[in-house]
């Protein structure tokens, strides 16, 4: 093998392995948001005054921390162990409906570097996007 192949070959399963941590990271980084929505939503649903909101938001944050975690184990049995993940420190948005369908929307525009094209994880982020949409609806007609 000439130098210039060994040098592609070289370049080119570096690039893999880039993109591949590129890919994971994505599902790191969903993992990441959930538990920073959780958090955001137990802190309004302590702080709202509307019965309707606290509920709401209750049982969004008791849902989103079951699919992710079904999401996360699924894929972890496929793809492998995740490593380096972080939470960072959150304040309440002063919308929180707004971050909520914000949240949806990155989930959304990202499943496909999430999921690796694994369809079982596919499905199972559809059930996130529910729990999103459902709350929203609550927020925004029952409260």
């Amino acid at each position: 093998m000439h130098l210039k192949d060994m040098l592609k070959k070289g370049l080119g399963d570096s690039y893999k392995e880039s993109k591949e941590n590129e890919i994971e990271s994505s599902m790191c980084e969903l993992i990441e948001r959930v538990f920073n929505t959780r958090t955001l939503l137990h802190f309004a649903h302590l702080s709202t005054k509307s019965y309707a909101a606290h509920k709401a938001l209750g049982d969004m944050y008791d849902a989103i921390v079951d699919n992710v975690d079904e999401i996360a184990e699924v894929y972890m049995g496929k793809f492998g162990l995740l490593k380096d993940l972080e939470v960072e420190a959150c304040k309440v948005p002063s919308d929180i409906i707004r971050h909520i369908k914000e949240e949806a929307q990155w989930v959304d525009e990202n499943r496909m570097f999430i999921c690796k094209g694994y369809k079982p994880v596919d499905n199972l982020i559809d059930g996130l996007l529910a729990t999103y949409s459902r709350t929203i609806y609550k927020l925004e007609n029952l409260s």
